[in-house]
């Protein structure tokens, strides 16, 4: 899911962002930003975005 705002703090669903670390194999430890609520229900468009990738987003932002 693509966002606009490389930092994000609300869903579209209204709901906070909270910041957990991934369990996964394929990216062990890796923190990820997501909607509370996009937890529990995986298969709706709930936010996510990469802690890492929403950094270096935001990075890219200010330098231009």
């Amino acid at each position: 899911m693509t966002n606009n705002v490389v930092i994000p703090s609300r869903c579209w669903c209204g709901k906070g962002i909270l910041t957990y670390v991934s369990k996964t194999e394929e990216n062990p430890y890796r923190r990820f930003f997501r909607c509370e609520i996009g937890l529990k229900k995986k298969k709706e468009q709930h936010l996510f975005k990469w802690v890492d990738e929403a950094l270096l987003d935001e990075i890219q932002r200010m330098h231009e």
